[in-house]
């Protein structure tokens, strides 16, 4: 970037709105909670507990300008719009101070303030038939009331009046939970258990407004996301040998996204509404700490899952400038395709050594596998797939990329020493100490799509995957002082 030239640009005239500024996206939380709750002991280990919590929360968000880069001000309209044919002349951030002259430090942009509450109780009753072993299990619950709002600080040209500025309707949902287990224990240290969990969760701001930035429009059926999740767990400690092992399902229906970007089909700025999605999580959990004698250990974990969309979304595009339909009653085909974001195989071993004077070192390997791309809705609806006009296209546009296997050595060393009754720790680690640079742990399919042609020559191909790198060799040093 020439830093140069946008001065220069900025300076041509005197007294004059700057033509670029740097800007902050801000995200002020301010969170008051009250928590009250109660333990009843009844006949021999059996009690019961409960309790009630008020949650009052607000996210304020807005932009703050930083540097005018040799301006003397910026003015508070929608750049973007300046030139538009349609809406050139709707170019007011804020109707309320049209033209506002804006300073270093300063609000532009959008202003705008998210107020959530929740008012809810619980209660949990434990079981237990003997202290030593036999049955004993949880049953328990929990509800609430969820409600949340947006409070618009500006007037939006383009959104007058109560579409953008003031408040949102209050939007209110019932959240409920239910969750019980039964277990046997052998010995103390010797049991089994099965959990089960059921309810109802409250939707997110974000995956409710469609453009809280700009207006106080929501998505058209904003509802709560049914969860139900069971697990099974083991658990063996024995002298030297301790044993942990865990198999769940979970799945959750009705989830809700918003996304925003420019659609190319289109050629403007959209907003995407996803809906009736539906996943399920299955998998299965594995930790094992072997004492090899008092100084030295080994412990192992590994787990593997299975994440994939159920459903196939239905998909709303609307324009972002004015809510125009794009594409409405459209549908994301995501059914079987796995979810993104982290490895579904990992595994890790450590061996440690706990020396004398406090002394300990460790070595670790870390496997990660079966890591797969975020995948773009966008690929996958018909009005996409029409342009692909070979297998070959087809396979692109729909196919999802899985990431190497990666594999990673770290190694661990510290220090106490004790000052009369306070101790100071120096402890340091080396990570990823074969230093490879190519392990990809995340990524994502742009939602952008590459448009060449028109009319019956139009073709559309999918733009190149994003990717994000682990760290290379990365060194560390903690110093620790307790007292």
């Amino acid at each position: 970037m020439n830093w140069d030239e946008l001065y220069y640009v900025n300076r041509h005239g005197t007294a004059t709105p700057a033509s670029y500024a740097v800007g902050g996206a801000v995200t002020a939380n301010r969170c008051f909670q009250f928590v009250s709750s109660f333990e009843y002991r009844m006949s021999g280990l059996n009690r019961l507990r409960g309790g009630v919590q008020i949650r009052n929360d607000r996210t304020s968000r807005y932009q703050r300008l930083e540097d005018l880069l040799g301006g003397d001000y910026l003015l508070n309209v929608d750049s973007y719009l300046i030139d538009d044919e349609y809406y050139g002349d709707k170019i007011q951030n804020d109707l309320q101070h049209p033209n506002r002259r804006v300073g270093v430090g300063e609000r532009y942009g959008y202003d705008y303030d998210l107020d959530y509450s929740s008012y809810g109780a619980w209660v949990l009753a434990d079981l237990h038939s003997t202290r030593e072993a036999g049955l004993y299990g949880y049953v328990g619950g929990r509800a609430a009331q969820v409600s949340f709002y947006r409070d618009g600080r500006y007037e939006k040209e383009l959104f007058p009046g109560g579409r953008s500025l003031g408040r949102s309707d209050r939007l209110s949902f019932t959240e409920y939970l239910l969750k019980g287990g039964i277990g046997y224990m052998f010995t103390p240290s010797h049991s089994i258990e099965v959990r089960v969990t059921y309810g109802d969760v409250a939707p997110v701001a974000d995956a409710v407004f469609l453009a809280p930035e700009y207006q106080n429009r929501t998505i058209a059926d904003p509802r709560p996301v049914n969860l139900l999740s069971g697990e099974v767990c083991y658990r063996l400690s024995l002298r030297s040998v301790e044993i942990g092992l865990s198999g769940y399902v979970t799945t959750t229906r009705g989830e809700s996204d918003v996304r925003h970007y420019y659609d190319d089909l289109a050629g403007e700025f959209s907003n995407m509404e996803l809906s009736a999605i539906d996943k399920l999580y299955v998998g299965a959990e594995l930790g094992v700490t072997v004492r090899l004698t008092d100084r030295w250990s080994l412990r192992g974990a590994a787990a593997f899952s299975d994440n994939t969309y159920l459903s196939d979304p239905a998909a709303d595009i609307y324009a972002d400038r004015d809510n125009r339909p794009v594409a409405v009653g459209a549908t994301a085909y995501l059914k079987g395709y796995k979810l993104g974001g982290s490895p579904q195989t990992v595994a890790s071993g450590e061996l440690r050594y706990s020396g004398r004077r406090m002394w300990t070192a460790a070595v670790s390997v870390n496997y990660a596998g079966r890591n797969y791309i975020y995948i773009s809705p966008v690929r996958r609806m018909r009005r996409v797939l029409d342009y692909a006009t070979s297998p070959e296209a087809l396979q692109e546009m729909t196919s999802q990329e899985q990431f190497g296997d990666a594999t990673t050595v770290n190694l661990f060393l510290s220090k106490t020493f004790r000052l009369g009754s306070h101790y100071l720790t120096l402890s340091g680690s080396v990570n990823n100490l074969a230093n490879r640079r190519r392990i990809v742990y995340s990524g994502y399919e742009p939602l952008r799509m590459v448009r060449t042609g028109s009319g019956l020559d139009r073709t559309v191909a999918p733009m190149a995957s994003r990717y994000y790198h682990a760290y290379p060799r990365t060194y560390y040093l903690t110093l620790n002082f307790r007292f």
